[in-house]
């Protein structure tokens, strides 16, 4: 199939080999099964950042901060604060505050009603 220059603006773009995002992009091509498609697969990628960001949930440039400055270590059932587990340590006391959920959080709804929007999107 030819490219139809009046329904689709291409682009040309250039990624480096051995790159971190070139992995990620394969790795993806193979979770998304497009590994035929990398083109569509790219291009259904920038389309679902775009409505992200027009959704609120990206901003640029605030977003890749607060992703950088989040703890590494992440709740796990091993470490006992694993959110809704069984171990030892799992009471919402042994917690540290940080991690504490309050049912008195006004945000937390929406929260999980934006995830769900999410997911039904895609």
């Amino acid at each position: 199939m030819g490219k139809d220059a009046d329904t689709y603006r291409y682009f040309h773009i250039g990624i480096l080999w051995n790159s971190e995002t070139l992995e990620d992009i394969k790795q993806d091509s193979i979770e998304s099964h497009m590994q035929e498609q990398p083109n569509k697969m790219l291009a259904e990628r920038i389309a679902e950042y775009y409505r992200l960001k027009r959704r609120g949930f990206i901003i640029p440039g605030v977003t890749a901060a607060a992703v950088s400055m989040m703890p590494t270590s992440t709740p796990t059932r091993s470490n006992g604060y694993y959110p809704g587990g069984n171990g030892a340590h799992d009471s919402q006391d042994d917690q540290p505050e940080e991690q504490q959920l309050s049912s008195e959080d006004p945000d937390q709804g929406d929260n999980v009603d934006a995830s769900a929007d999410y997911w039904t999107t895609l």
